[in-house]
């Protein structure tokens, strides 16, 4: 090794020693009364901060019933259906998926996938919707490519709607392929909810409508449940100063959106209650926290919300204004866990976290 790959190596050692020592992590705030458990990043624990399961598959992860379903890593190749007190395979499939899994009504498992498509002289992923039954089996596909020209009705031309300029460098562009061997990603579909019984008398607003959140432009949809036409759509300028790449818009039973709105541009994030109808905010939780990428929010009962903050870990409980409850994340990023050097020594990020019962 040679002096200057030694000095590097040591000092890499010493930084990542001092962040350790710099960053708290684990449970920092609990003052709630609230009962229950929290799943994230396959780790299952309770509000005292204590784990009561971890599981193998970290990504993406839910529990239904006696299951656990779950991706192995972000971007992996692989995710499956799980016991949930063994963690022993049902069954594991050999195929990427990315940002959603979740069980319908009818009991069947979707998740997205992709596929690449060349688009305007570029290699671009495009989203798919997949369901599958408890067997494994393929039911269904939507591609988000066959109903492009429906979906690009509902707004303005993105990024790579425009041909590409020969010899400049695209920020959009990829360093690499991706698992399904795009460079560049249109819509970014990054949630999904199959819409619940709801106070609406709107077909728009329907239950079992599904309801679509895409990073790129900040677009939602709603499709039809039937026909997977759009009934509705909403983008950036819709709502008064904008939702910025916005993460995990679910409808309420009183018929609000709620949404994760990132605020990528103006780097702030806020937790959002929009009237669907007249496009009013009617709740607001803005209080100096941000994330760039991911977040999640699930409101667990009237005037509290877990939210993920996820680019720093951190786990956050607010109920009446009040943060009652926080968590950072105790697993720290390190070359075997992370693609991002910068980031060795902090906390690992949270995709997302969910509240059970």
């Amino acid at each position: 090794m040679s002096l200057k790959s030694f000095i590097k190596k040591v000092s890499k050692i010493a930084n990542e020693g001092y962040q350790k020592k710099q960053i708290k992590t684990g449970l920092i705030t609990n003052k709630t009364k609230l009962k229950g458990n929290i799943l994230f990043n396959g780790t299952f624990m309770n509000l005292k901060g204590e784990i009561l399961k971890q599981h193998q598959f970290k990504n993406l992860g839910i529990y239904y019933k006696n299951y656990y379903i779950a991706q192995d890593k972000y971007e992996g190749s692989k995710w499956g259906l799980f016991d949930k007190k063994t963690d022993k395979a049902i069954w594991i499939k050999q195929e990427p998926i990315h940002h959603e899994i979740l069980v319908t009504s009818q009991e069947t498992i979707i998740t997205f996938s992709k596929e690449t498509k060349t688009y305007k002289k570029r290699e671009v992923d495009f989203d798919t919707i997949l369901e599958y039954n408890f067997k494994g089996k393929l039911l269904s596909k939507f591609s988000m490519y066959d109903n492009i020209s429906e979906f690009q009705q509902h707004h303005k031309k993105l990024e790579l709607d425009i041909p590409p300029l020969p010899f400049l460098k695209e920020k959009a562009r990829r360093n690499e392929a991706s698992p399904w061997s795009g460079f560049y990603d249109y819509y970014r579909l990054n949630s999904m909810q199959i819409i619940p019984k709801n106070s609406l008398k709107d077909k728009r607003f329907q239950e079992g409508n599904w309801l679509l959140s895409c990073r790129h432009g900040s677009l939602i949809f709603i499709l039809d449940k039937d026909t997977k036409h759009i009934v509705y759509s909403l983008n950036q300028h819709s709502i008064k100063s904008q939702i910025q790449g916005q993460h995990a818009v679910q409808m309420l039973e009183l018929g609000n959106l709620l949404i994760f709105d990132n605020g990528r541009y103006r780097e702030e994030s806020r937790i959002i209650e929009l009237n669907p109808i007249t496009k009013e905010i009617e709740y607001e939780y803005n209080n100096n926290f941000f994330t760039k990428s991911q977040g999640y929010v699930q409101k667990i009962k009237n005037n509290t919300y877990l939210i993920t903050q996820s680019e720093q870990g951190r786990i956050l409980l607010i109920e009446n204004e009040e943060i009652t409850w926080e968590y950072i994340n105790q697993e720290l990023q390190d070359e075997s866990n992370s693609n991002y050097e910068e980031n060795y020594g902090k906390p690992q990020w949270i995709y997302r976290t969910i509240y059970y019962k």
